[in-house]
């Protein structure tokens, strides 16, 4: 890492400039392209190609807020990966991927700012690791959001899906490790199929989740660690036949007695406070037209679920739970 450098300027017969060439010169605040370069050109210090399609590489060392050109359609790998000056970057309609680790340990990113016609569609795997975001909302257009893409942004509070959603997963540790995450909500229909494996785990002051209706799945160790976690609600019909295993271990979910929560078709688990280092298995359930108590495991078993002899209700609609 030229850890020491403020300028460069990329000569006319540079025809490839390679993922994360610049990162770790966290000084550097202005990178410059030669006229006449075949392959690349420069704005305001930052590195697109030629046609101002694809944003190559943001100085580390710049400071302040950005806006992408209009013309962009792709933020590559590592674009501004350590930019630890950035505080807030405005997206332009038009652009439609944003590359993995892309912004990766941009410490001072309060704000990420999405257009109202936005066509984004593909968030890239480990995207906004260690991020500084506050809050985030995500566009309807979006279509992918990568493994990892906000793990550990500390800081992010919280999370809404514009209405009319096409996200149809949530990756593996997505938003894990976001320990100020109190929200997470979708502002709408949603065509979401999958929350992946550990998505959550660990947002320890995340309170309640509302499933949308067209999730059928819910990966091992979800939801794990959400220990300020009281409800779980299922939107109805409720597509939902799989939970992961641990998907819900260490929360604090509770049960209701409340009458009006009875419906028909429904499951009721009752759970221990098993350790999480317990042997595995897997058990499969059967759809019941009528309330049904599964019996509480032995102690040396495991379940999906981790609070302490407490109940959880369930849709019918789920066939499979998976004991971890």
């Amino acid at each position: 890492s030229c850890i020491h450098l403020k300028k460069v300027t990329v000569p006319k017969s540079v025809n490839k400039i390679a993922d994360g060439a610049f990162s770790g010169s966290y000084l550097l605040e202005a990178i410059n392209v030669e006229a006449g370069n075949a392959t690349y050109s420069s704005s305001d210090g930052v590195v697109y190609n030629t046609a101002g399609t694809e944003l190559i590489a943001f100085p580390a060392g710049k400071t302040g807020e950005y806006t992408t050109l209009p013309t962009t359609k792709v933020i590559k790998n590592s674009a501004f990966k350590s930019a630890a000056k950035l505080t807030k970057l405005t997206l332009n309609a038009d652009l439609e991927e944003i590359e993995n680790d892309a912004f990766q340990y941009t410490g001072a990113l309060k704000e990420l700012v999405f257009q109202p016609t936005s066509r984004f569609k593909k968030m890239g795997t480990w995207a906004f690791v260690n991020s500084g975001l506050e809050k985030l909302e995500l566009p309807a257009s979006m279509e992918t959001l990568g493994a990892g893409a906000f793990n550990g942004c500390k800081s992010l509070k919280t999370v809404t899906v514009e209405g009319n959603s096409k996200l149809t997963a949530i990756g593996g540790s997505a938003f894990s490790g976001c320990t100020s995450l109190g929200s997470f909500r979708f502002m709408g229909s949603t065509v979401l199929t999958n929350i992946g494996q550990n998505a959550f785990r660990g947002d320890t002051k995340l309170a309640t989740f509302k499933v949308p209706t067209t999730v059928t799945t819910i990966e091992n160790g979800a939801f794990n660690g959400c220990s300020a976690m009281t409800s779980v609600t299922f939107d109805t019909p409720a597509q939902i036949t799989t939970i992961g295993g641990g998907a819900f271990q260490n929360t604090g979910l509770l049960h209701s007695s409340s009458a009006a929560l009875w419906q028909k078709s429904t499951w009721i688990l009752q759970t221990r406070n098993i350790p999480v280092s317990t042997a595995s298995c897997s058990a499969k359930t059967r759809r019941s037209s009528s309330p049904s108590l599964l019996p509480r495991p032995a102690p040396t078993t495991p379940c999906c679920l981790r609070p302490s002899r407490r109940l959880v209700r369930m849709p019918s609609t789920i066939h499979r739970i998976w004991r971890t």
